[in-house]
């Protein structure tokens, strides 16, 4: 990019030298008192021509420095959509794997809650074995668990 605003310049600064190199022309001619109606007019004519090459090198530079920033844009762009894409993905993946923990997290949550009424069960039925006699507290736990 430095290079081409150097190439860029080069031209321009060669304009701008024959701009200035006009000027002169035309203020020495003034102060020499060669200022007729025609030597102005070639003068500002060439003044004229100078500027509107300036003018067509300024704006040549500026597309090439505006079509690299479009390319820069566009490849930015791009590339945020690429990583918007794999954070999307991404977060699918972490609410897929969070389901299936949540899931799994219920069904062990239920197996505990089953073993707990077991053993409640079993606690239960064993003071009213130590009451009455009866059953062992050890039968009715077997019993229970294998009853699924």
């Amino acid at each position: 990019m430095a290079r081409l605003w150097l190439d860029a310049r080069a031209p321009v600064s060669n304009a701008q030298q024959q701009l200035e190199a006009a000027r002169e022309q035309a203020l020495e001619n003034e102060i020499t008192g060669s200022t007729d109606a025609c030597t102005r007019l070639i003068d500002l004519q060439r003044e004229n021509k100078i500027l509107s090459n300036l003018v067509k090198q300024y704006e040549a530079t500026i597309e090439v420095i505006m079509g690299k920033f479009r390319l820069q844009t566009d490849l930015v762009h791009k590339q945020k959509i690429a990583i918007q894409r794999e954070c999307d993905f991404e977060l699918a993946k972490e609410k897929q794997l969070n389901d299936e923990l949540r899931k799994e997290n219920i069904a062990l949550a239920d197996k505990l809650q089953e073993s707990v009424d077991v053993v409640r069960f079993v606690l239960a039925n064993s003071e009213d074995e130590a009451e009455g006699g009866g059953m062992h507290a050890h039968s009715l736990l077997h019993k229970e668990l294998h009853k699924e």
